[in-house]
């Protein structure tokens, strides 16, 4: 018979065996959330815009419609619950992030040797410091938690290759959560979720023959299901059409420079004036177009104006390339144009939907007003400006790391940076606005291919040890 005495000895033990198994994991975690945590306290309740306050709005009146995908403010509502306070969101998401990216850590790490482990700790902490990094994650957009998604997605990715796809049914039902969970946050997620549904299936199917038939079963019946809460919720259509402010961007576009026929300006003149879409008009800018568009006759007039589109990309191919880099200068663009509209990042949280008047709760305490100026001086330079915020520049440096790798050590990179491709390709095709919050995922995965980097490095070192033993 096991006494009451013995039996806390066993769970003492248990504890410190398990403390002792991840005191690395455990120490990364503290470091992200203890940082991150200070700088929600620091903004409390958190960074909003005008889509946090038209999300928060639904869910205090109990309203809800799809211009922001329902499952994100399903998520947000739940949290709510718990603490009436738009700070419980930013916790959320800070607990995420560090929950991923310890995640990520534990499994690039593979030997606790001290280099590796101190390397990865100071990586974290400069991580955690980037003013991108600490005011996204407080940030209350559905964009964040899709970047950490991507990021999520990606290291599953790396899990998958690794193992050479002979893995386990509860890992496959994992990657199939986290692709719908991926689908269901934000609108362009759910292309990248059935691309990568399709993809990993043929893989598996091609590499082990196992568990094929069960990743899209359980993608598709998690998507399905996300999806009923609209209509547990009731949740309205919004009237607005994402395709309709980009085909009138693209068509002014061709009007500016003069290459629109007579005839075909007259179709476009139902929907919008002449005078009225040429003073709006902007590269970086489609919203600014949509408020004088005639909706109704937009709606009448939407087959005849996505054939113009089309007739005039083949008939002015070099303008129709021309259009496309001007309008997605920011995802291929490392620096930053003067012209450009857009935010890059913000501590700013009044909006003209503020109804509540929600204030920064310590905007006149010396903490929040210093870091506040030291966050603005490094976007009045331009260096720190690049350096800290471009997530075009990140791309191009995650590229360079992918190709190290695959030269140096044949490792496969492609299939892991292959979410944060597609989405780069979605979002330059549907962009609303040059802002970096689209693409965040870039710089996510930058600092992944680095610990992956570490990883093949410490592994190479291990075996020199050996040859020279």
């Amino acid at each position: 018979m096991i006494t009451k005495k013995a039996s806390k000895g066993c769970i003492h033990i248990k504890i410190n065996v398990v403390l002792n198994k991840y005191k690395n994991d455990i120490i990364i975690f503290t470091i992200c959330f203890l940082i991150l945590s200070s700088f929600l306290y620091i903004f409390s309740p958190g960074i909003l815009s005008y889509d946090s306050y038209n999300q928060l709005t639904q869910i205090k009146n109990c309203s809800f419609d799809n211009w922001h995908p329902f499952f994100h403010t399903f998520i947000e509502m739940i949290l709510l619950k718990f603490w009436n306070n738009p700070s419980i969101i930013g916790l959320f998401q800070i607990i995420t992030f560090s929950l991923i990216w310890t995640g990520a850590c534990h499994y690039t790490r593979k030997e606790d040797s001290k280099k590796t482990i101190i390397i990865q700790i100071v990586a974290t902490i400069l991580i955690v410091l980037n003013p991108i990094n600490f005011l996204y994650a407080i940030t209350l957009w559905k964009d964040i938690l899709y970047s950490y998604f991507i990021l999520l997605v990606s290291l599953l990715i790396k899990i998958l290759i690794d193992k050479n796809y002979n893995t386990n049914r509860n890992f496959i039902i994992l990657f199939a959560i986290t692709l719908a969970f991926l689908g269901k946050i934000r609108y362009n997620g759910l292309y990248i979720a059935i691309i990568l549904m399709v993809l990993f299936s043929l893989l598996l199917y091609k590499n082990v023959r196992k568990h094929f038939i069960l990743l899209p079963l359980i993608t598709i019946l998690s998507i399905l299901s996300i999806s009923s809460l609209n209509i547990l919720y009731n949740v309205k259509s919004n009237e607005k059409d994402a395709i309709e402010p980009k085909v009138m961007q693209y068509l002014t576009y061709y009007i500016k420079n003069k290459k629109i026929s007579k005839k075909d300006l007259q179709k476009i003149t139902k929907v919008a004036n002449k005078k009225a879409l040429l003073k709006n008009y902007s590269d970086s800018y489609t919203d600014n177009t949509y408020g004088i568009i005639n909706h109704k006759e937009y709606k009448r007039q939407k087959k005849v104006l996505l054939n113009l589109c089309i007739k005039y990309s083949l008939k002015y191919p070099l303008s129709s390339m021309d259009f496309a880099l001007k309008t997605t200068s920011f995802i291929w663009n490392p620096t930053f144009t003067k012209k450009r509209i857009g935010l890059i990042i913000t501590t700013d949280i009044n909006s003209t939907n503020n109804i509540e008047n929600i204030q920064p709760y310590h905007k006149d305490e010396k903490y929040y007003q210093s870091i506040n100026t030291t966050i603005q001086r490094t976007l009045e330079n331009d260096i720190t400006k690049i350096l800290l915020y471009s997530a075009a520049l990140y791309f191009y440096l995650t590229i360079i790391i992918a190709i190290i790798l695959k030269v140096k050590w044949k490792y496969k990179t492609l299939l892991i940076i292959l979410p944060n491709i597609l989405n780069l390709i979605i979002i330059a095709l549907s962009n609303p606005i040059h802002d970096i919050r689209y693409i965040y995922p870039n710089i996510l995965i930058f600092y992944f291919f680095i610990l992956i980097l570490i990883e093949k490095a410490g592994k190479n070192d291990e075996t020199n040890k050996k040859i020279n033993e």
